[in-house]
């Protein structure tokens, strides 16, 4: 088997050093030229296609021009449709194809620069649509904060008021103990009673300095209650005010962007 191939390799190169093969070899060239010449009347066409070898090798078969461009050709073909550029193609395509350098690279200089000014072009509007955007964020932003501030200063507010009302309260209370013990202990001693209201007041009797002391209970009695209720409220305020005060400080610090949900 060694033999029999060494021995088609030898009739291979012989053949190819022969005048024959180089007839054949240029009768294909010429073949593949007049195809060419073909070819470059075909523009916009699928009528009559031929084959077209390229300087790599390659052949596109059954090729016909989709458009043509001073650097090169939209070829069409048996495996799809490509860009060629003349510079890319033997010397006899360019040739056939009147391909003129210096009209090819002033026309892909002048392609680079449109390419390039729309690049530029496409950038600026990138970034005039993210200021747009971050303008938009920032109102939003902005707006949530004026909100949440404006939520903080109401609840401050009545905070205050609770606190003013629980105040009130003890000091009512307050009096009212303090006031109660003077009742029981001055009428004792003659019926002279400090009343809780702040002045001095004669009282004569047991039975009257009894019924004010049972008065000044009940009230109590219905104002502690409502003292530990308004208590709770001011405990639950406070933590919502705390809550919404590192909220809001959590909102400053974060960026515009993230806070809208684009």
């Amino acid at each position: 088997m060694k033999t029999i191939n060494k021995t088609m390799m030898i009739l291979l190169a012989a053949a190819a050093m022969s005048p024959v093969y180089a007839q054949v070899q240029e009768e294909v060239k010429q073949k593949s030229i007049e195809n060419l010449s073909e070819l470059a009347k075909t523009e916009g066409s699928s009528d009559n296609r031929k084959n077209l070898t390229l300087k790599s090798g390659k052949v596109l078969k059954h090729a016909y021009i989709l458009s043509r461009k001073p650097n090169g050709v939209n070829i069409a073909h048996d495996d799809g449709a490509s860009f060629y550029k003349f510079s890319d193609m033997p010397e006899e395509v360019q040739k056939i194809f009147k391909y003129d350098q210096e009209e090819a690279a002033a026309y892909e200089k002048k392609v680079e620069k449109s390419k390039k000014a729309a690049a530029k072009k496409e950038e600026a509007d990138r970034q005039k649509k993210e200021q747009a955007m971050k303008e938009s964020a920032d109102r939003i932003k902005n707006e949530k904060i004026f909100k949440q501030q404006a939520s903080i200063k109401e609840m401050e507010l009545r905070l205050a008021e609770l606190e003013r009302r629980a105040a009130t309260m003890d000091r009512h209370i307050e009096e009212n103990r303090r006031d109660k013990v003077s009742l029981a202990g001055i009428d004792n001693r003659g019926g002279v009673v400090s009343v809780w209201g702040g002045g001095l007041t004669r009282i004569r009797g047991n039975n009257q300095t009894a019924g004010v002391v049972n008065d000044m209970r009940r009230e109590n009695k219905d104002l502690e209650p409502k003292r530990d209720n308004i208590e709770v409220d001011i405990i639950n305020l406070k933590l919502k005010i705390d809550a919404e005060k590192y909220s809001l400080e959590k909102l400053m610090k974060t960026d515009s962007m993230s806070v809208v949900p684009w």
